[in-house]
C-alpha cells in the first residue's frame, strides 16, 4: 500500500515546525528527524518494507516525545502489514489510536487491519467511530455500510448508502455502493444506473459483470451478452464472468454451452459448489 506515503512527509514536517518555541531553531537532531522521515517516505515508494521499518523505527527513536510520531507509528503499522506481519501491524496500530484516539485517520488504518484479519465487528466499531467523528467521510462510511450488507444488517447499509448519495452522488464508491446494495437486495433495474455511472470511468471487468447480471435478471440479454463480451476481453481469465455467461445461455436455451461456461469457471478458480447451486444442469 503507498496511497498515504503522498501525505504524511509534509504533515510531519509542518507540525514539528509548530512545535519550535517562538523564534527557536531547528537542531541538528530536528533535521535528522525529518531527512530520516524522508528516507522511510522513499522506502515506501519503492516498497522496501523493511528499510521502511527501520528508518521509522530511527525517526520514532530520535524524537520519542514528538507528536507527529501517532502518525509514523501508524505508518509502521501499514509498512508491517504490507510484509505481512498482520498481528505486529494491529498491535502497532493500537499504539497509535491510543496516542490520539479521535484521529480518523488512525482510526481508519486500523480498521483496514482488522478487516484484513476478518475481524469485522472491530473494524465495524472502527468505522462507526470515525462516522461520529467526522460525518462526512465518504469512504469509511462506504467500508462501514458493506461489513453491515455481510452481517445482513439492511437498514444501516441503506442508511449509510442514502447519505453517500446525498454527500457525494458522483463519488465512485457511492455509486458502487448504491450498485451493490440493490443488486444484493434484488433491486437490478435501480442497480443499473449507478453500474452506468461507474463504467463511465472505471471499465474493470467486475463491473460489466455485475450490469450484466443486472441485465440478465431483467430479461435485457443482448445488453447482458455486450457487457460479458467487454469483460472477457479485459480479462480472459475472470471466472466469475463464465458462470454469468452460464446463466445467459440457460435464459437462452442454450443448456450445452452453459455446461461449458460452468466447467470454465470451475477451471479458473470458481467454487464448485457455488457454480453448481446457481447453474442447475438440464
Amino acid at each position: 500500500m503507498t496511497t498515504f506515503r503522498t501525505y504524511y512527509t509534509l504533515f510531519i514536517m509542518a507540525l514539528a515546525l509548530l512545535m519550535l518555541p517562538p523564534m527557536a531553531k531547528a537542531d541538528d537532531n530536528d533535521d535528522l528527524y525529518l531527512s530520516t522521515v524522508e528516507k522511510a517516505d522513499e522506502a515506501i515508494a519503492k516498497s522496501d518494507w523493511a528499510s521502511a521499518e527501520k528508518l521509522l523505527l530511527e525517526a520514532i527513536k530520535l524524537k520519542p516525545g514528538n507528536p507527529a510520531n501517532a502518525m509514523l507509528i501508524s505508518n509502521l503499522g501499514i509498512v508491517r502489514f504490507n510484509a505481512g506481519h498482520d498481528s505486529l501491524a494491529l498491535s502497532t496500530l493500537n499504539d497509535a489510536v491510543d496516542l490520539v484516539p479521535t484521529s480518523t485517520t488512525l482510526l481508519k488504518n486500523r480498521a483496514m487491519i482488522l478487516s484484513a484479519m476478518n475481524r469485522e465487528r472491530e473494524a465495524f466499531n472502527d468505522y462507526t467511530k470515525i462516522i461520529s467523528l467526522d460525518s462526512t467521510l465518504v469512504e469509511p462510511r462506504f467500508y462501514h455500510a458493506m461489513i453491515a450488507m455481510r452481517n445482513a444488517d439492511l437498514a444501516t447499509a441503506e442508511s449509510d448508502f442514502f447519505a453517500m448519495q446525498r454527500m457525494a452522488p458522483d463519488n465512485r464508491l457511492t455509486n458502487i455502493g448504491l450498485a451493490t446494495f440493490y443488486s444484493t437486495t434484488r433491486q437490478h433495474e435501480k442497480a443499473i444506473p449507478f453500474l452506468n455511472k461507474v463504467l463511465e470511468t472505471d471499465k474493470e471487468p467486475e463491473y460489466y459483470g455485475a450490469r450484466a447480471l443486472c441485465y440478465i435478471f431483467t430479461d435485457r440479454l443482448n445488453e447482458a451478452s455486450a457487457d460479458i463480451a467487454d469483460a472477457l476481453k479485459a480479462d480472459p481469465t475472470y471466472a466469475e464472468i463464465y458462470i454469468y455467461r452460464a446463466l445467459l445461455n440457460q435464459r437462452r436455451f442454450r443448456p450445452e454451452d452453459a455446461k461449458r461456461d460452468a466447467q470454465r469457471a470451475i477451471e479458473l478458480g470458481a467454487n464448485p459448489r457455488y457454480v453448481k447451486s446457481i447453474i442447475v444442469e438440464k
